[in-house]
């Protein structure tokens, strides 16, 4: 006999028989053929909120169609998070996101895809040696690649300028979202986190000067941003991951004053307009925000909201917006809650609002999905890429 349904693109509806095999697999609309006698089961499953079936089926639960006699059809609905105004499905896994004016730039595992907001895509453009490994753009829409080997700039068009040799440095556990590129608003500071520190580039690619001695003295370097006024920061651990340590640099290389933060495993951080450099970070078995004044002095220790860090296995972002909200986001396994963890702060400190998998996002692990990007632009709207067993996509949130 024949199953026709309805699942939007947030989710997949598994078909199921007596002995719990999947034996179809429908996103979108879709119809499969199915023995007479088959007892059917059909289940949902999706990144986002599950709203409910129509049809055959009802509530929100698992689905037995029972034996299969006469033709069967259901639709699904899903639905959106608290604070999401949309999704879309890019062509592949992203693995580095941004934002370009109103336009998402996606670095995958083979090419430079910008993409519309409303899903369509203004051009892909393979990149050598790609898997992407980080991505940023100008204030001019040039996009700026790095891949394992290689910086590639590009035009808005997707036109390449040029390509140059540098290795990023490889990163620890399950690592920063913060690209590992990182490009002033002029395009003419263009910072590469590199292994013993970083090297900066001008618009042209020709190298301003590098620094790659930090790990020589015990460091390990974790992290690196632009400021307002061209500095270049570079967080390091120490050699006993127990504190971060930021070293700024002028834009001519000369060194600055050091800072030094509690700070354990993956570190992100960001600059905020005012000059103000963040960090996302863990100290104490927990995770927190830390603030440095553009002087270099830690001002500001924002309070924890999550329970103790029991696990290695995460994966950290940190984005401000034009108005200097702070945008955090985390995953992790292997503790309690499991899940996804999105966070809005201001810039002094209050929270905004957080979303947590575990209660609006129910059965993200169990499902497979890791967020896997994070972005913001300037209309305070937060892209958050993730992947999904066979659906990659990017999850859209309103800051306010």
């Amino acid at each position: 006999m024949t199953f026709a349904g309805t699942a939007a693109n947030y989710g997949v509806v598994r078909l199921t028989d007596q002995n719990m095999t999947t034996i179809f697999t429908c996103r979108g609309t879709c119809a499969v053929g199915v023995a007479t006698g088959t007892q059917l089961t059909l289940v949902a499953s999706t990144p986002l909120e599950f709203s409910g079936w129509a049809g055959d089926c009802t509530g929100t639960g698992t689905c037995n169609l029972g034996t299969i006699v006469n033709p069967r059809s259901a639709t699904v609905t899903f639905g959106l998070l608290a604070h999401q105004i949309g999704m879309i499905v890019p062509p592949e896994a992203p693995r580095a996101l941004v934002y370009s004016g109103a336009d998402l730039v996606i670095g995958d595992p083979h090419t430079v895809t910008r993409m519309k907001t409303d899903g369509s895509i203004v051009y892909r453009r393979q990149i050598p040696t790609a898997p992407v490994r980080g991505i940023a753009t100008d204030a001019s829409g040039n996009v700026y690649a790095l891949t394992a080997t290689n910086l590639t700039k590009l035009a808005a068009d997707g036109t390449v300028i040029w390509v140059i040799a540098v290795v990023p440095s490889k990163g620890r556990s399950g690592g920063s979202l913060n690209s590992r590129v990182a490009v002033s608003s002029d395009g003419t500071v263009i910072a590469v986190q590199v292994a013993g520190g970083v090297r900066v580039f001008d618009d042209a690619g020709a190298e301003r000067y590098a620094v790659t001695n930090l790990e020589g003295s015990g460091y390990y370097v974790v992290a690196s941003a632009i400021a307002p006024d061209k500095t270049v920061a570079v967080a390091a651990w120490d050699s006993n991951f127990e504190q971060a340590h930021v070293h700024h640099y002028a834009v001519n290389g000369t060194a600055g004053p050091e800072s030094i933060v509690d700070a354990k495993y993956d570190t992100s951080m960001v600059y905020d307009s005012q000059g103000n450099l963040h960090l996302l970070a863990t100290g104490s078995g927990q995770w927190s925000l830390r603030t440095s004044d553009p002087a270099g002095v830690q001002s500001t220790v924002f309070p924890s909201t999550s329970v103790p860090l029991m696990s290695l296995n995460f994966v950290a972002g940190l984005a401000t917006t034009s108005d200097d909200h702070l945008v955090a986001v985390r995953w992790r396994e292997g503790s309690s809650p499991f899940g996804l963890h999105l966070e809005v702060w201001t810039r002094a400190g209050v929270l905004t609002w957080s979303v947590d998998r575990p209660t609006e996002f129910g059965g993200f692990i169990t499902l497979g999905i890791e967020p896997s990007a994070l972005a913001t632009d300037q209309a305070g709207h937060v892209a958050v890429g993730a992947t999904y067993p066979g659906l990659p996509m990017i999850a859209l949130f309103s800051v306010m």
